[in-house]
């Protein structure tokens, strides 16, 4: 019986010790570097992106600095949400591939603009990520932008 209880007591030990951590994870992109068109850090006026009237431009990047400032982002930590999806908000990283398909990166949760074989059109997708680290998120848009001003949230 004292082994028993050892063994359960063991057990639910490990099971709340695994709960109780913090499922992070890196974004993973919708395309490579060699896919990207363009890179904009840009503030957003409304809940999506559909026309360059949505945004306001902060910082078109260089080409030339597409693969570290994608490296940038990858080191971003994100969580799962819970059942409800994040919408980007504030100061934004958007990304433009070839293809048009294009997505936002942000702290409160990036989205995705991806062709839908079905309908025959560029479709959104929300995320349930959310940045587990906004000073993080912040400092990726300081250094990219060269605004010193931290990015906004409605």
């Amino acid at each position: 019986m004292r082994k028993f209880t050892m063994i359960l007591s063991f057990m639910l030990l490990s099971f709340f010790l695994i709960s109780c951590t913090t499922n992070t994870h890196h974004l993973k992109l919708l395309y490579s570097d060699d896919h990207v068109k363009e890179i904009k850090i840009v503030e957003m006026k409304k809940d999506s992106i559909v026309t360059e009237e949505d945004y306001t431009l902060i910082k078109d990047i260089n080409t030339n600095d597409f693969v570290d400032l994608l490296n940038d982002i990858q080191a971003i930590e994100y969580k799962k949400l819970g059942t409800n999806p994040a919408s980007p908000s504030g100061t934004v990283i958007l990304i433009v591939y070839d293809s048009g398909e294009y997505e936002i990166i942000s702290k409160s949760g990036p989205k995705q603009y991806k062709y839908s074989e079905k309908h025959g059109c560029i479709m959104e997708y929300h995320s349930y990520d959310h940045c587990s680290d906004a000073a993080q998120f912040d400092q990726t848009i300081k250094k990219w932008s060269g605004d010193a001003s931290s990015t906004k949230q409605p």
